[in-house]
């Protein structure tokens, strides 16, 4: 049974694929489709319509051949493989524990394969602990559990063993799909000495949206860096914050601690002039990035900077002209009673008129 398994297993889906879809193949489809939607000469139907049935009944025997193929496949892994589903949303981090059993009366090494980024296995005690108090888990915990062996990760299982492997799927480390949309991914676990598959974890899942909790506007001179304190509050049940993430990994958020109170510092670069940069911030409630708390918007916009200079008594109208999508032309009177630098202050104003009008 384990060598028609093997056999099975190793189908080379590529090489079906070619020798299904070569160049004579497409030739005769395209010869199928002209015969199908041209003019046929009375004298050839009856060959033209042989000559279809023969293709329609070929592609059907392929068809069949390949769905007993997949069936076996199925049918065979059925009893070996378990389904599990998760429904992270951004940012956040999913931890379960998968039950491995050892069903041979020999102890075994046991390799593991994971294709997908953001799976990976909890190999830290701590923070395995941890996510049993999270997740209120009373299954045991076994030290050393999994180990590092070439560039790949075994277990060794004593005979009829079973353990719980540790597994966290981070969002961010993920491949990305589209909400709402369900994805596939395979754990398999073969045995070390004939690469034997043992037990199979198909893990399902499905991106939930995002729930945005506070929205920050930033005015900064364009291509300058950005540095603020933003003073973290409105945290539901005014929890306190034990580790931050952004989602732009050019930009630096830090957590700072001044008292009771706690500051978010953001250092960012804004760019061209009329141009807005977004960054996401995570606010997560323990210092693992597992119990997100909160999700910021932080919207830097990119102000030009303008150096006016007036006369003590006189009134002086200068036309000043924003870069905006309109590109139109901004005037006002500039009018002190004392000579000064003005940097920001009108500016301002006149920049969010130039952002209300687009």
């Amino acid at each position: 049974m384990n060598a028609s398994v093997d056999i099975i297993s190793r189908l080379d889906i590529q090489q079906r694929y070619e020798e299904i879809f070569d160049e004579q193949s497409y030739d005769r489809i395209r010869q199928w489709e002209k015969l199908k939607h041209g003019i046929v000469p009375t004298q050839q139907k009856a060959t033209v319509k042989k000559f279809l049935f023969e293709e329609e009944l070929e592609a059907y025997r392929k068809l069949r051949n390949q769905s007993k193929a997949s069936k076996l496949l199925e049918a065979v892994f059925q009893g070996i493989t378990s389904r599990h589903y998760i429904f992270p949303s951004l940012g956040e981090k999913v931890f379960f524990e998968y039950l491995l059993q050892n069903t041979y009366p020999e102890p075994i090494n046991c390799i593991i394969e994971i294709d997908e980024p953001g799976l990976s296995i909890v190999t830290d005690q701590d923070e395995w602990a941890f996510y049993k108090r999270a997740n209120s888990l009373e299954t045991p915990m076994e030290k050393n559990l999994v180990l590092q062996n070439s560039g790949h990760m075994e277990i060794f299982l004593k005979p009829m063993e079973a353990v719980h492997v540790p597994f966290l799927y981070d969002d961010l480390k993920a491949t990305k799909q589209p909400e709402g949309q369900m994805i596939s991914t395979k754990v398999i676990f073969r045995r070390w000495d004939n690469s034997s598959a043992i037990s199979i974890l198909d893990l399902r899942v499905e991106r939930r949206p995002y729930a945005l909790n506070e929205t920050y506007r930033l005015f900064n001179e364009a291509a300058t860096n950005c540095e603020r304190i933003i003073k973290i509050r409105g945290v539901a049940n005014d929890r306190r914050i034990g580790s931050v993430r952004c989602l732009d990994a050019s930009a630096k958020v830090l957590l700072q601690h001044r008292g009771v109170e706690q500051e978010l510092a953001v250092t960012a670069y804004a760019g061209e002039p009329t141009s807005i940069r977004m960054l996401l911030v995570l606010l997560y409630g323990d210092r693992y990035g597992y119990r997100l708390l909160s999700t910021w918007r932080i919207m830097i916009h990119a102000m030009q900077r303008i150096d006016l200079h007036s006369t003590m008594g006189q009134s002086v109208k200068i036309p000043i002209t924003l870069k905006s999508i309109g590109r139109k032309e901004y005037k006002y009177k500039h009018t002190r009673k004392s000579e000064a630098h003005h940097r920001y202050t009108r500016v301002q104003r006149l920049w969010h008129t130039v952002l209300s009008e687009q």
